[in-house]
């Protein structure tokens, strides 16, 4: 099947590939962040790790290497996602939505009422896919990581 997209749970093992996917993936906006915000959008190995331990990782392979990943934690009835980015090279495939789309499965399946996610104000191809998606911008209150603009993005699943 021409772009299979594979998605699988991250482990322990994967915390620097995921950190990698991170960096590649942000590097393009680096300029627009403020150093502390970057830090919090590429998080260290160690802070994959430490992810790991707060919600499921999964990471999305095309022809076996890694294409992009997502991950969550639980805020009450609230599935949070965070860190979700594809590879450059392959933004195109839909891998982006595949991603949102299994997240939903999942939060469905574990009984959550609602998705939510902080995204940077000038990821515009983000908000766009996430618009896409059924996400709707919330905004309540202005949300900034260390001095980085944010919108808080919504959607209802029940």
């Amino acid at each position: 099947m021409e772009n299979a997209i594979h998605i699988r749970l991250a482990k322990k093992s994967d915390a620097e590939l995921i950190h990698n996917v991170l960096s590649d993936s942000f590097k393009a906006y680096q300029e627009l962040f403020t150093e502390g915000a970057y830090a919090v959008m590429v998080v260290s190995p160690k802070g994959v790790e430490k992810r790991l331990n707060q919600g499921p990782i999964w990471i999305a392979e095309h022809e076996g290497e890694i294409a992009g990943t997502i991950g969550g934690m639980a805020l009450m009835h609230t599935f949070q996602i965070r860190g979700m980015v594809v590879l450059p090279h392959l933004r195109g495939l839909k891998i982006g939505y595949q991603l949102l789309r299994y997240v939903e499965n999942y939060a469905r399946q574990n009984n959550y009422h609602s998705l939510s996610l902080l995204t940077t104000a000038h990821i515009d191809e983000g908000i766009r896919l996430y618009k896409k998606f059924g996400f709707k911008i919330i905004n309540k209150p202005p949300y900034e990581i260390d001095g980085t603009h944010c919108i808080y993005m919504e959607k209802l699943i029940l």
